[in-house]
């Protein structure tokens, strides 16, 4: 259950929050609009309110999703799936792998915070509201049900006679049933498809003809008004979203201006605005009981402001062309400007060439891979012997909240420069440029690409002493490799910022083993692990060129992305010691190593040696690229803790949900704050089966 609310929050969070800042948003202009249209008529103020109650059912979202459908594309690729997420969310479940349990003299793991309970906790409130408010108004429902029921046909004397001229007078479409009730409600219209007007019995007693006609106006304008039907969609409004103080404020104003707008139908039908406030004095004083939420009854709204306006009898104003205006323009530029953007930001081009895109195939590891976030490095681990995937570390104490950087507080000008958002780039991102101009013209020396046809286990890609090599692999994986994104800091393109990825880069029936080695004169630069990065992503670019005649370009746009900052405490983690050994750790994606190890409930990462972009990567929500603003350069030692998902020895019904990304950035000490940048894609133009050797 934890799990099915944390995977609920996960999909409505954000949309959510974004969507209820603009329904309030639209609600002030609607109250400006009402402000503006207080002299014209009722009816005219009654729709701009229900306006705003429907604009909740209706996110701006879903519009520019409509406008991005019926736009017409320019020449471009179609956004695909990467065939890999260099890393990938944190929150995927560990595959079924035996674990080494650590021995009960080890070390406890420090406490880990219970925040990731609020999330379904939320949720489940949400939940919990709604089927308030929706059994609230189905125990009313009923109720009035019953009583409609159980009450007597009325088809004869002075109210049959009156409903039947009323109706002959406004030209009802469809008879309204009336029905004796022994209820002391007040009369009301129940329904929606067969309205059935609610007497109580006794009333007319209390009446004289001309009350009597009187009220029965005022439900017959209810009734072809469909204010049952108006009032059934607003309580789906507020049982969605009865958290929100607006949406109760909305019904208020709704009642107000619905009971105005009958009530000036009602005079002008009748032309005695005495007997008609006379007959709802008269209705209060015979009725105990104000009709239910589902039944439009008389006496609704501020009762003083009602009678007041009706003995007043003043004439409300017809919409004239200046009012039909600023009513045209703010309808047709909430809709219309949803739908310009959802078609402006569709027929941006990316200029590619011009392929056909054959089918997409995503890459989804063997039964022997593990499809954690650390696919990367556990495909080319997974089944190396050398390389066991969970390891067992000496004595360690893994903690959420590790020593600072340099195992002390940062000083005042470190933490200054720290948690102020900057511009600057991490070497990480800066290294694609390092490698155009200073490794451009580095090839390996000697390439093998065959056709795998045995199968055995995949690997990703793996640095040897002498060169690289893949094993049972998509060249897709070369291409992630070799192309890293050169804004933003992060280490690894994210799934939807590859465009142009073929299946025959991804398909299951193209998988290959790559053999690349390196020449002498490079093989001391090779070796230093400074060098190492920019050189192999230089060779395989090449290497790609030549094989594959692979062509790529870069296109970046403006994005709404999350900013990685420092939080207020500072960060909870060290600064790597250069030579220092991780018996057990095996390579990680994109530099440095990497140790597992689960105990209690519990799986703790080890990382050695990685780069803040690394750690962008591992914390980037899905759909909303982070982008690295915290000014840390260096190489870290990092440890991140997630629950231990079903399958790995505990039950689904007793597991933790996965963290969200914001929850590992805290355990970091760092923060994802919505933030606005450039987003750059990576576009394949051109590519071609590679020449086997």
């Amino acid at each position: 259950m934890l799990r099915a609310l944390s995977v609920l929050w996960t999909f409505l969070a954000a949309p959510m929050g974004d969507h209820l800042w603009q329904s309030s948003l639209f609600v002030a202009l609607a109250g400006l609009l009402a402000l503006a249209l207080r002299k014209n008529q009722a009816r005219v103020r009654y729709w701009v309110w229900m306006t705003a109650s429907l604009k909740f059912l209706i996110p701006f979202s879903l519009l520019i999703t409509l406008g991005s459908a019926i736009a017409k594309p320019r020449m471009s690729t179609p956004a695909q799936t990467v065939v890999y997420s260099a890393v990938e969310d944190f929150s995927q479940p560990f595959a079924e792998q035996e674990m080494t349990v650590i021995s009960q003299a080890a070390p406890s793991p420090a406490p880990v915070s219970h925040f990731h309970l609020l999330p379904p906790a939320v949720i489940a409130i949400w939940l919990g509201g709604i089927t308030v408010v929706l059994l609230g108004w189905i125990k009313s429902w009923i109720r009035v049900l019953l009583l409609v029921r159980t009450a007597a046909p009325l088809e004869e004397g002075s109210e049959a006679d009156a409903l039947h001229g009323l109706e002959a007078r406004l030209a009802v479409r469809k008879p309204i049933k009336l029905v004796l009730s022994q209820n002391w409600m007040e009369p009301g219209i129940f329904g929606i498809v067969d309205p059935v007007l609610i007497w109580p019995k006794g009333i007319s007693e209390h009446l004289d003809d001309r009350h009597i006609e009187a009220i029965l106006a005022h439900e017959i304008c209810h009734a072809c008004r469909q204010d049952n039907l108006t009032a059934l969609l607003h309580m789906l409004v507020r049982a969605i979203f009865w958290f929100h103080p607006l949406v109760w404020w909305i019904g208020g104003r709704l009642e107000e201006e619905r009971e105005r707008a009958c009530d000036e139908a009602v005079t002008k039908l009748c032309k005695q605005p005495h007997v008609y406030a006379e007959s709802i004095l008269k209705v209060c004083k015979f009725c105990s009981e104000s009709p239910l939420a589902c039944v439009s009854g008389i006496t609704g709204a501020d009762l003083k402001n009602r009678l007041l306006h009706i003995m007043r009898n003043q004439a409300a104003h017809k919409l004239g062309l200046g009012g039909t205006c600023l009513l045209a323009l703010v309808g047709l530029t909430t809709l219309v400007v949803p739908l310009m953007v959802g078609q402006v930001e569709t027929s941006k081009p990316l200029t590619t060439s011009a392929l056909k895109q054959p089918k997409v195939s995503t890459l989804k590891p063997s039964s022997t891979i593990s499809p954690d976030l650390f696919a990367l490095s556990q495909i080319s681990q997974a089944s190396d012997p050398q390389s066991p995937p969970i390891s067992n570390p000496p004595a360690r104490q893994p903690s959420v909240t590790a020593p600072p950087i340099n195992g002390a507080a940062l000083s005042a000008s470190q933490a200054a420069s720290a948690q102020q958002p900057t511009a600057q780039i991490s070497p990480a991102s800066n290294s694609e440029t390092d490698t155009a101009a200073k490794y451009k013209d580095l090839r390996f020396d000697v390439v093998s690409i065959r056709r795998n046809k045995s199968g055995g286990p995949q690997i990703f890609g793996k640095v040897t002493p002498d060169g690289f090599e893949m094993r049972n692999m998509f060249l897709a994986a070369a291409i992630v490799t070799a192309y890293v994104p050169t804004t933003g800091g992060a280490a690894h393109y994210s799934d939807d910022q590859v465009v142009g990825m073929e299946s025959r880069l991804t398909g299951d029936d193209y998988r290959y083993d790559l053999d690349a080695k390196v020449g002498e004169a490079d093989l001391q630069d090779w070796q230093n692990p400074a060098k190492q990065p920019a050189m192999l992503r230089a060779m395989l670019q090449n290497m790609l060129a030549d094989r594959l005649k692979l062509k790529v370009h870069r296109s970046t746009k403006e994005e709404r992305t999350y900013a990685l900052v420092v939080a207020r405490g500072g960060p909870h983690f060290k600064e790597s010691v250069p030579g220092e050994s991780h018996p057990g750790a095996f390579p990680f994606a994109g530099g440095g190593v990497m140790s597992r190890e689960a105990k209690d409930g519990w799986i703790m990462s080890h990382f050695f040696g990685i780069s803040i972009g690394q750690i962008v990567s591992m914390l980037s929500p899905e759909g909303r690229p982070a982008q690295d603003k915290t000014g840390l350069t260096g190489k870290y030692d990092v440890t991140l803790v997630q629950p231990e998902p079903p399958g790995a020895g505990t039950p689904q019904a007793q597991a933790t949900p996965p963290l969200s990304p914001g929850e590992r950035a805290d355990q970091l000490g760092l923060k994802l704050v919505p933030s606005q940048g450039q987003v750059e894609t990576l576009i394949i133009d051109h590519v071609e089966q590679p020449s086997e050797n």
